[in-house]
């Protein structure tokens, strides 16, 4: 019998803080990464594998987006920088935009599970993902943007409208700037409750709580 198990091995990946997927995520974890980068385990191969088929889904959806609309869908992977602070902007990419009769509609795709994606659909997109798109909106000046959720156990698509948030946006640019400005020994407040989903699957939990 042909072991298979070892074609997905771990990944060591040094943490980056700095970088516009995390602008919605607990600024205590992310000044972790950035103090205590160590700490960090390697990427299991079941997570390796679910961000390679992510990946692999964001590449279809945007050949789709491609096929379907032409030249009105850009800037595919575009580099973008949000300022933050005068002489520190924190960078990220885009999955692309989209012109449309009421303008430029920035996208941002995502790949979820059953449970995600009708949660998402029932009540909206999550804090964490209203702000990456917001910090994206806020980095190109754009005002319209929307989660395209493609359903991994159903392969339906959902999209799902986020428009600018000034409050939002304040909320990102304050986190990076407390995580910029955090010592070892003076990290920026929890945001969330240990009990939370966010706090029981943080690497750094044990020393956090």
């Amino acid at each position: 019998m042909v072991n298979l198990e070892s074609l997905i091995a771990p990944r060591d990946e040094a943490p980056n803080p700095f970088r516009l997927s995390a602008a919605g995520k607990c600024a205590r974890r992310l000044g972790y990464e950035l103090h205590y980068p160590q700490e960090v385990p390697p990427v299991e191969p079941r997570v390796v594998a679910i961000f390679e088929l992510g990946s692999l889904i964001h590449d279809w959806m945007r050949g789709k987006l491609s096929a379907l609309y032409g030249e009105r869908f850009h800037s595919v992977e575009r580099p973008v920088e949000l300022e933050v602070e005068p002489g520190f902007a924190v960078p990220g990419h885009i999955d692309g935009i989209l012109e449309t009769e009421e303008g430029p509609l920035l996208l941002d795709i995502k790949s979820a599970s059953d449970k995600s994606a009708q949660n998402m659909s029932s009540n909206g997109a999550p804090y964490e993902y209203r702000a990456q798109v917001n910090a994206y909106l806020e980095a190109t000046g754009l005002q319209k943007g929307a989660l395209v959720v493609y359903n991994k156990n159903t392969s339906e698509v959902t999209t799902l409208p986020v428009d600018h948030d000034p409050t939002v946006v304040a909320q990102i640019k304050e986190r990076f700037r407390a995580v910029r400005h955090s010592t070892p020994e003076q990290l920026p407040e929890r945001e969330h409750e240990a009990s939370s989903f966010a706090c029981r699957y943080c690497p750094f939990r044990g020393r956090c709580w």
